[in-house]
C-alpha cells in the first residue's frame, strides 16, 4: 500500500503542468539575460529532483531587477537581483496578471514591501500574514491586494489549504510571457 501510495505520489509531483507549451519557458544558461519582466511579474522556477525543488518554487518581482523570494526553512524572506535569483541550467515561466493597472500594480508593490521579511513557514493557513512560503507569499500579496480594490481574487487554481508554484499556471487571469 506505500508503494503505491508513493508511486501515485511521484507521477502526481512530476507531471503536473504537461500542457504548458515548452516555448514558453524560459531556459537559463548564461548570466545577465533578458528576460521581458514588469513589476508584479511571478517567476516559477521548474520542478527539480531535490527536497527543495520537488514543487518548484516561485518568487515575485518587486522592480525590473528586484525578486521578493522566500527560499526556504529557516531563513527570511528577502530581496535578491534577478540575475541571481535565476539558476543555471533551471528554466523559469514568467506569468503577468492581465487586469494590471497602474493602480493595482502600486497597490501590490505596497504589499510586497509590508508583507515581506518575514519568517519562512509552512502553515495550513494561506490566509496568515505573519509567515509564509514562496507561493503562499505570492497568492497573499495578490489576494490582499485585490481586497483593498474591493474584488476577489483567488490565484490559487485548485483552492486548496496549501498554495504551490504550479497552482498559479494555466489560470485565465495570468498571461505566460
Amino acid at each position: 500500500m506505500l508503494k503505491k501510495m508513493l508511486i501515485l505520489f511521484l507521477i502526481i509531483t512530476f507531471s503536473g503542468c504537461s500542457s504548458i507549451k515548452k516555448s514558453k519557458w524560459h531556459s537559463i544558461n548564461k548570466r545577465n539575460i533578458y528576460l521581458n519582466i514588469e513589476p508584479g511579474d511571478i517567476l516559477i522556477k521548474e520542478k527539480e529532483f531535490s527536497i527543495y525543488g520537488l514543487f518548484g518554487h516561485c518568487g515575485i518581482m518587486e522592480d525590473e531587477d528586484t525578486v521578493i523570494d522566500y527560499p526556504r526553512i529557516g531563513q527570511r524572506g528577502y530581496k535578491i537581483s534577478l540575475n541571481y535569483w535565476l539558476e543555471m541550467n533551471r528554466k523559469i515561466l514568467i506569468l503577468r496578471y492581465k487586469k494590471m493597472n497602474n493602480k493595482f500594480r502600486k497597490d501590490l508593490i505596497n504589499n510586497l514591501k509590508k508583507y515581506s521579511f518575514h519568517n519562512y513557514a509552512i502553515s495550513f493557513n494561506k490566509y496568515n500574514s505573519h509567515e509564509f512560503y514562496c507561493s503562499q507569499y505570492v497568492w497573499f500579496v495578490f489576494y490582499k491586494t485585490a481586497q483593498e480594490n474591493n474584488f476577489n481574487l483567488d490565484i490559487d487554481k485548485n483552492g486548496g489549504l496549501f498554495v504551490f508554484p504550479y497552482d498559479l499556471i494555466n489560470l485565465d487571469i495570468f498571461e505566460i510571457e
